[in-house]
C-alpha cells in the first residue's frame, strides 16, 4: 500500500512538474503565437501581476554579447566560428547571413537553453573582430542567472584558442 501512495505522489509530482514547464515553454519565440498552448494565458497572468514586479525586472534583456579582435585572415574567420559554434551548439548551426551563425545550447538547471550567435566582421586585411552573442531562447526571459554571459565568454574563448591554433 505504501508502494502504490509513494508511486502516486511520484506521478502527481511529475505531470505538475511538466505542466510547469510547458507553461514556462508556452512563449518560445521560434513558434507561432497560435502554436504556443499558453502564450495566451502566460500574458494574462503577467498583466494582472506586474504592479508585483519592479520595472527593471519586466524591461531587463538577458543576453550577453562579447566582441573579440583576433589577429587572423578574414578567409579563416569564417571556418574558426563555424567550428566554434559546431562544438557548443546541441543542435544543427544555421547560416543566417553570409558571416553569421546560429546555434542552440541545451535545456540545463539554470536555463531553458540559450541562443548562440557568432557573427564575423572584417577590420583591417588582417584582423577579425567576432561578435559572439547568447540570449535565452524564451524572450520573457527575466532572470538567466548569468547563464548568457557564461555561454557568451565561452564562445569568445573557444574562438581566440582555436584562432590561436590556426596561426
Amino acid at each position: 500500500m505504501l508502494i502504490v501512495i509513494v508511486v502516486a505522489i511520484a506521478l502527481v509530482m511529475i505531470v505538475s512538474f511538466g505542466f510547469v514547464v510547458a507553461l514556462l515553454m508556452g512563449t518560445d519565440r521560434r513558434r507561432p503565437p497560435e502554436a504556443r498552448p499558453f502564450h495566451g494565458l502566460v500574458g494574462r497572468s503577467r498583466r494582472l501581476n506586474e504592479s508585483m514586479f519592479p520595472e527593471s525586472i519586466l524591461t531587463r534583456d538577458c543576453s550577453a554579447t562579447v566582441p573579440l579582435d583576433v589577429p587572423i585572415a578574414p578567409d579563416e574567420a569564417g571556418a574558426v566560428a563555424l567550428s566554434v559554434l559546431r562544438r557548443k551548439s546541441r543542435r544543427e548551426v544555421q547560416e543566417v547571413s553570409p558571416r553569421k551563425w546560429v546555434g542552440w545550447s541545451g535545456m540545463g538547471w539554470r536555463s531553458f537553453g540559450q541562443e548562440l550567435s557568432i557573427e564575423v566582421q572584417t577590420v583591417d586585411s588582417t584582423n577579425t573582430r567576432f561578435v559572439c552573442t547568447s540570449r535565452p531562447r524564451y524572450v520573457d526571459t527575466r532572470v538567466d542567472w548569468g547563464a548568457s554571459n557564461r555561454t557568451a565568454n565561452s564562445l569568445a574563448e573557444g574562438v581566440r584558442s582555436l584562432a590561436a591554433n590556426a596561426r
